[in-house]
């Protein structure tokens, strides 16, 4: 019954409930896309580091390798040895993993006899290569992050092991004209150059197969992109930087990753496996997020703000012109805290109905905005992606949950404080 009557006093002033529901309304609509936004780029973000970056949900190296590995290559690699140790403890667990990756990372000079230029390559096992340019993750989220025709670098691999994709700029530094299928044999072949881990150096000869795009502006003038079987034979390595498990829930992530770390330490392995998300393994996706959760976090501070000044007023004017109607609720035995109560339940209904059509609108604005494919290029990203706003139920909730709460401290807060008059001032008052 008092949500019935609550309800129908909404309709007493509909000049101010119309105001009123405007700015809830317009807040509703400003967080829900604003989360919608961030949801998109984290989760773009993340297919970018785990798939695409090759860090996998779980990153497995040597203690001492995440910091040391470019140093001492061969002291702080993980061996074949230590591979097959991490195998045999994930065998129990082969119903939560889609597969295991390997990688191998290192630096040195790209020439084609005329020209030399610095590279940093990262070098990758081929089923990785081939899972993780068809992951449906990597298509729904991060299909902006692949240049066209990167995917070919599976079938080049397949066809000459020692085949090479290299970004656009080093590519422009190196002279080298696109597509590279139209080079003759001789033009196409380049040699990497690079220390061993004795200390000697080594060269093979590669093959320029496609272009790819790391994302970001930092390594774009000398990102490469090789088998992990050509980098071992240009440093002279049996091993690996380190080792990538790839889950098939993520949700699994925390619980085999503490299971890991507690199994190598047990069986005294010389082994430590990381999350994906920390800023010394993805440092583009942990900095991009930080920044991103610090901005959500100040507007929901002003919007809500602004939500809680807007219901403040709506309140206090509805008190005002509500006095004597106030008074005859106490005089006849209601208590403050009733009325205070059936004042905020006004508030709460109001916020319910602002709710129901921001969360309409959103998913409209959401369609048109999507539909419109807007592009723009992030700080430090090398290639325009789509600007996507992706709300869904469960931030529609959280949301809700967040106005109810701001809607009904600062209406019962309010409510309480006004009606502190006694009840003969109350009657005698004109009101508004």
């Amino acid at each position: 019954m008092s949500w019935t009557f609550a309800f129908r006093n909404l309709f007493r002033n509909h000049r101010r409930t119309v105001a009123t529901a405007a700015a809830v309304i317009a807040g509703f609509i400003g967080l829900l896309l604003l989360g919608g936004y961030i949801h998109r780029v984290e989760i773009s973000l993340r297919t970018n580091s785990i798939y695409l970056f090759n860090k996998g949900h779980i990153t497995i190296f040597k203690k001492g390798g995440l910091e040391r590995f470019g140093t001492q290559p061969s002291k702080y690699q993980v061996t074949p040895e230590m591979l097959a140790q991490i195998q045999t403890i994930l065998e129990s667990k082969k119903n939560k993993i889609d597969w295991i990756g390997k990688t191998l990372t290192g630096a040195g000079i790209v020439s084609d006899g005329d020209r030399s230029v610095p590279f940093f390559a990262t070098g990758v096992d081929l089923q990785t290569l081939k899972n993780s340019f068809v992951n449906q993750d990597v298509l729904n989220w991060a299909i902006d992050f692949l240049l066209p025709g990167t995917t070919g670098f599976v079938q080049a691999l397949e066809a000459n092991p020692h085949s090479i994709s290299v970004t656009g700029r080093l590519s422009d530094l190196l002279r080298k004209k696109r597509p590279y299928s139209k080079l003759s044999e001789d033009e196409s072949y380049v040699q990497l150059a690079g220390m061993t881990q004795y200390g000697d150096l080594n060269a093979v000869d590669v093959k320029l197969a496609v272009n790819h795009s790391t994302g970001s502006e930092m390594l774009e003038d000398s990102g490469l992109l090789a088998s992990v079987e050509t980098l071992q034979e240009l440093y002279s390595l049996e091993g690996f930087h380190y080792i990538m498990v790839y889950l098939k829930d993520i949700r699994d992530l925390d619980q085999i990753l503490v299971e890991l770390n507690q199994n190598f330490e047990t069986n005294n392995f010389p082994l430590q496996a990381y999350r994906f998300d920390l800023p010394a393994i993805s440092p583009n996706y942990a900095g991009s997020m930080g920044f991103l959760y610090v901005m959500s976090g100040f507007f929901v501070f002003l919007i809500c703000g602004a939500v809680a000044l807007s219901i403040m007023n709506s309140l206090t004017m509805g008190i005002i012109e509500r006095t004597r109607e106030i008074g005859t609720f106490r005089a006849i035995g209601f208590t403050q805290q009733q009325i205070a109560v059936m004042m905020t339940q006004e508030a709460l209904c109001l916020c319910l109905i602002s709710a129901a059509l921001g969360t309409f609108l959103s998913f409209v604005i959401s369609f048109v905005v999507n539909a419109a494919n807007i592009r723009f290029s992030p700080p430090g990203v090398t290639n325009s992606i789509q600007f996507i706003l992706s709300p869904n139920l469960y931030l529609v909730f959280v949301v809700l949950f967040i106005f109810l709460l701001v809607v009904g401290l600062t209406a019962y807060l309010v409510t309480t404080f006004k009606l502190k008059t006694k009840i003969i001032n109350l009657l005698t008052d004109a009101g508004a």
